[in-house]
C-alpha cells in the first residue's frame, strides 16, 4: 500500500511541477538587463527575443533612458512576481516618454499573447493637473488597433497603472494583446491634450505558454496516473 501511495505523490508531483511554470515577466526596471543604451537593445528570454526600440518627435531612432528607482517601497508587484525597481522604468530623453512626442516600439521575435502592460509615472487629475494623464498602446505605428489609459485616482506617487485589456478608457480591438509581434507605446493623434501626458514603460507580463519541458513533465504525471489506477484494478484481492 505504501508504494502505491508514493507512486500517487511522485506522479501528482510531476503534474504541479508542469502547472507551476511561471508567465514571462519582462522587467525593464530590471538594470542589469536595461540599462540605458543605444537602439535597438535585445535582451532574451528563453527562446523569445525582446527588442526596445525609442523614437524622438521627429521619428528618429535615439537611446532610451533608465534613471534610478525613486517610488514607493517596498517594490511593486504585477501578476505575483515582484519588479526589481532598480530604475524608474523606460523613458526617452528624461525618465519618461512624452506623449504625443515620443515613442517606444517593442518588438518580440515571435508572436505574443500579453496579459498587462505595466506603467509608471501616469498620474490621475489634481489641483495642479486638471486633466488625467493618458498613456497610449497600439498594436501597429499607425494606432488602427491601440487602447488608451488613464492615471487612476488610486494611483500611489508612482503612478503605478497595471493596464489591462478590462480597465482601458478606450479600446478599439478585444484582439489587442493577443499574436503580438510588435507594440507601440505613445500617443493616439486623435486624443485632446496629450502634452499634458507623459510615462514610463515598466513591465510587460505575457500569458502562459506551455515549453516542450512542462508538457513533458504533464504528460508523464498523466501516463503515471493512469500506470496506477490499471495496477490498483488488476491488483490480487
Amino acid at each position: 500500500m505504501l508504494s502505491y501511495a508514493r507512486g500517487w505523490l511522485a506522479a501528482g508531483a510531476l503534474i504541479v511541477a508542469a502547472s507551476a511554470a511561471h508567465a514571462t515577466l519582462i522587467d525593464f526596471t530590471d538594470a542589469t538587463q536595461w540599462s540605458a543604451a543605444g537602439t535597438p537593445h535585445t535582451v532574451a528570454y528563453g527562446d523569445l527575443d525582446v527588442t526596445l526600440i525609442a523614437y524622438n518627435r521627429y521619428g528618429q531612432q535615439v537611446p532610451f533612458t533608465n534613471t534610478p528607482y525613486d517610488g514607493q517601497q517596498p517594490c511593486l508587484d504585477v501578476g505575483g512576481q515582484g519588479l526589481q525597481c532598480e530604475t524608474d522604468g523606460i523613458g526617452i530623453g528624461d525618465d519618461e516618454v512624452t506623449y504625443g512626442v515620443e515613442l517606444l516600439q517593442v518588438m518580440f521575435s515571435s508572436a505574443v499573447d500579453i496579459k498587462s502592460v505595466t506603467l509608471l509615472d501616469l498620474f490621475a487629475a489634481s489641483p495642479t493637473d486638471r486633466v488625467a494623464e493618458h498613456a497610449s498602446i497600439g498594436s501597429d505605428v499607425g494606432y488602427l488597433n491601440y487602447g488608451i489609459w488613464e492615471g487612476t485616482a488610486d494611483n500611489d506617487h508612482t503612478g503605478f497603472l497595471t493596464a489591462t485589456l478590462d480597465n482601458a478608457l478606450d479600446l478599439t480591438s478585444a484582439g489587442l494583446f493577443s499574436g503580438v509581434t510588435n507594440l507601440y507605446l505613445g500617443a493616439h493623434p486623435y486624443l485632446g491634450n496629450p502634452y499634458n501626458s507623459d510615462f514610463a514603460l515598466a513591465a510587460i507580463e505575457l500569458v502562459d505558454v506551455p515549453e516542450p519541458a512542462t508538457l513533458l513533465l504533464f504528460g508523464m504525471g498523466l501516463l503515471s496516473i493512469l500506470g496506477l489506477r490499471r495496477m490498483v484494478k488488476h491488483r490480487p484481492e
